[in-house]
């Protein structure tokens, strides 16, 4: 724009359009995820292994690769979840370098780690809501496995209101009646905890100078063996 203004002997103004900056601007992350549960048969979840792999473009750029690492602290989500194993990649690639959006890495946990949720309920033949419920934190504070601090809140009571308001009986019903008419209906549970604010010093931690731009590797504690049921979401 510099050499163009010179050129021109004008001051020079050029406005992109919504096409030109997705194209050349940034990307959101690209991520591919598997996310395995470590399961009693009452649906007590007792430990969670995650493989999150993340597209991250032609080149790191800061605050990158904070999408992959924002959510370690509540990579458990509401739920009480004792051991955690975590390994994740960035990957560079020929597409465009990725951006922040709002709630930047957020959005893939909550969908891999629900999904694994109905898994759980799935396996061991309990509804959605109900193993939901018995995995919950009931106790405040809270101090998640990969270190998050939970100072307060009632989640059963958060749960009950959801289910309440939403008239989840009626849409059961509505649900069945669709079916046998041969339509497609879902009915979709989630259940979200989203940090208030974050300590952005965790970038530097995970790509220090020596090592910015490469893939890196970050595990947590082993997960515990011997549990009765493995279920499995991706």
């Amino acid at each position: 724009m510099a050499l163009a203004s010179k050129h021109a002997g004008t001051p020079v103004r050029w406005a992109e359009d919504r096409v030109e900056h997705l194209m050349a601007s940034s990307t959101g992350a690209d991520r591919a995820m598997t996310f395995s549960a470590a399961v009693d048969a009452d649906g007590t979840v007792t430990a969670l292994r995650t493989d999150l792999i993340d597209n991250v473009g032609a080149y790191l750029r800061p605050p990158e690769p904070s999408t992959l690492y924002r959510c370690y602290g509540n990579i458990t989500g509401p739920y009480r979840i004792d051991a955690v194993e975590i390994r994740a990649r960035a990957v560079v690639t020929n597409t465009m370098p990725t951006g922040l959006n709002r709630g930047f890495g957020g959005q893939q946990l909550y969908f891999g780690l629900e999904r694994l949720m109905d898994a759980v309920a799935s396996a061991t033949g309990l509804d959605v809501v109900e193993v939901r419920r018995r995995n919950l934190v009931s106790t405040f504070p809270h101090e998640t496995a990969t270190g998050g601090v939970y100072d307060s809140g009632d989640y059963a009571a958060a749960l009950d209101l959801a289910v309440k308001n939403a008239d989840l009986a009626e849409l059961e019903r509505r649900r069945e009646t669709a079916r046998a008419e041969g339509a497609f209906y879902g009915i979709g549970t989630a259940l979200v905890v989203d940090p208030s604010g974050t300590n952005i010093g965790y970038v530097g931690l995970a790509t220090p100078p020596r090592t910015a731009g490469r893939a890196g590797t970050s595990r947590g504690p082993p997960s515990t063996s011997g549990c009765r049921w493995t279920c499995r979401g991706s």
